[in-house]
């Protein structure tokens, strides 16, 4: 009788066994490949949102465990050819027989992968070509002048007029509010509208923005293609990950995040800085968001090359899942990695692990968590809603969201009575429903839109899957249900937390704990939401003038500013 091997909690396992190793692997490459092309590049950034490669390296333990202990016979089936090659050689080793149902033709993989190119390309020029918009002309400060970066989605722009944070909500205007002059650098991502409109209403809003694209020159466009034929070749050679020969694994991630168009722009940003300089834009502070990923590190070598009197800052705005590993330094890499003078977390909590798993602990400082400014506020009782039904903030990832959708359905369709209301992530749209393979939803399911602040204070219980909006309805005192994946890596950002770590696989193991919490007594929801006060208390720093002050404090110069200094 053939019999499936369930893959979810074997993975986990691996990914807790081979997660320091592994980070300790990429660390050792760094101090060889410590070039721009190196920290643009993919394998240094190691997130595992965006690249398979530690996930492959999962499989290929389980792969090697299994054939080490099992008789009989093994039917494999991956997406990655280097895990099967792998694997077949691990076989023939240890004496199996090794048949292949097909083959990859080297001449197919060749044309695909120029294929690939030149796609990616022509999306990195094309997406440079429709940005290249008319800026406002740069004027000397009579204040300390700040370059902050925040990420725009279409939800930043409101119908009066006025710019809505996502990121950084508050922030700017604080600043202005202290003295100083504040220049927002817009990433534009998921819009409705095209680049045009958007720089166009950016330019008629009510906070001055910079336009990078209006600064680069062709040469720039030159230094970003030559970079990034460098990272084809890195990092080279034999990769052995505790037991595992990964080689063929590590080759396979090179050429398959070869010529990416996110590390394309991130070269790009690196020379951002040197044309600001040219233009005699003076800048005393660069504030951007700290998630340890390529799109932050170029620009911070390209500030330390170009205007070495600028202080740097990053702001860690987000939950911190063990498994998405570019959001972690390690200790030997904190010593040569391009970091901001100053990284601002969250909070006492978010501090802690980040020191735990590398940072220097005179480099990181506990501030406000702006991003979850609403979980403080108490609304008066007559405003709060009855609460009523399950609340479902889908995840960022097409597969995340697809493999939650089909267990959710599967759960409780056939429970009408209770109702799930569905929230895309910002970064998505519920057009991902018919990308998913998903013609319709029952009828108890809702899709729904708005501030996350406004369901969760409705909602009885949340289910999420890879969401750190699980992190917020922890500290809202919601009960929570987060969901395990399959085939993938759990990132689950209440892993640090033993009480909540816990996740759950089987539809039927969701259904039964979600009647559990849907019906649990009063006193038991009370002494929950006393746990769960105390990790809002020392994981979500307050937003006030003296938390706020950690952006700039010791870091600007005296208020008695002189252009051109």
């Amino acid at each position: 009788m053939t019999s499936r091997i369930v893959t979810g909690p074997l993975i986990s396992q691996a990914a807790d066994q081979l997660r320091q190793p592994f980070l300790n692997l990429i660390t050792a490459q760094g101090k060889v490949h410590g070039s721009i092309a190196w920290w643009a590049s993919r394998l240094s950034e190691r997130n595992t949102m965006v690249s398979p490669l530690f996930l492959n390296c999962c499989y290929l333990q389980i792969g090697q465990t299994v054939l080490e202990s099992k008789k009989g016979s093994l039917c494999v089936i991956a997406e990655s050819w280097a895990v099967l090659e792998s694997l077949a050689s691990t076989a023939l080793r240890y004496g199996w027989s090794v048949e292949w149902v097909a083959r990859k033709s080297r001449i197919a993989q060749r044309v695909h992968s120029r294929i690939v190119t030149v796609a990616r390309v022509a999306t990195f020029f094309g997406r440079a070509l429709l940005q290249i918009c008319r800026d406002r002309p740069a004027s000397p400060h009579r204040q300390p002048h700040i370059l902050l970066r925040t990420w725009v989605d279409e939800a930043c722009f409101s119908r009066d007029g006025l710019f809505r944070d996502r990121y950084l909500p508050g922030l700017c205007k604080w600043l202005e509010t202290q003295g100083y002059a504040v220049t927002t650098i817009p990433v534009l991502f998921n819009l409705r509208r095209s680049y045009r409109s958007a720089w166009n209403w950016l330019r008629n809003s009510n906070q001055k923005f910079l336009n990078p694209y209006a600064y680069y020159r062709p040469s720039d466009y030159w230094f970003t293609l030559l970079q990034a034929r460098q990272q084809i070749s890195m990092p080279a050679g034999t990769a052995f990950l505790v037991n595992l020969d990964c080689t063929r694994l590590f080759d396979e991630a090179r050429r398959f995040h070869a010529w990416d168009v996110g590390s394309l722009q991130a070269i790009l940003s690196y020379r951002l800085p040197r044309r600001l300089a040219e233009k005699g834009l003076l800048v005393d502070l660069y504030i951007d968001s700290f998630e340890n990923m390529i799109v932050e590190k170029p620009l911070i070598l390209g500030f330390r090359r170009f205007f070495p009197e600028t202080r740097l800052v990053g702001f860690q705005h987000g939950a911190l899942p063990p498994n998405i590993l570019c959001l972690f330094v390690t200790k030997g890499e904190s010593g040569f990695a391009p970091l901001p003078d100053r990284i601002v977390c969250n909070g006492p909590f978010f501090r802690d692990v980040l020191i735990r798993e590398g940072l220097p602990e005179g480099l990181t400082v506990a501030g406000p968590a702006l991003r979850y400014r609403h979980l403080w506020r108490q609304a008066p009782c007559s405003e709060v809603p009855a609460k009523s039904g399950i609340f479902v903030p889908l995840p960022m990832m097409l597969s995340d969201a697809a493999e939650l959708l089909m267990k959710l359905i599967q759960a409780f369709a056939a429970e009408p009575k209770i109702r799930l209301f569905l929230k895309p992530h910002p970064m998505s749209s519920a057009r991902m429903l018919g990308s998913a393979g998903i013609s319709s939803l029952p009828q108890n399911f809702e899709i729904v839109s708005g501030d996350i602040s406004s369901w969760l204070v409705r909602a009885q219980v949340v289910i999420a899957l890879s969401s750190s909006a699980l992190y917020e309805a922890l500290a809202a005192g919601v009960p929570v249900l987060p969901v395990g994946r399959e085939a993938a890596l759990d990132l689950n950002p209440l892993a640090w937390h033993a009480n909540c770590a816990r996740q759950y696989y089987s539809a039927s193991e969701i259904r039964d704990e979600a009647l559990r919490l849907l019906q649990i007594s009063p006193d038991e929801l009370r002494s929950y939401q006393e746990q769960t006060q105390r990790i809002l208390e020392e994981g979500f720093g307050q937003v006030n003038d003296s938390t706020l002050s950690c952006f700039v404090d010791g870091l600007l110069p005296a208020r008695n500013y002189t252009p051109g200094r």
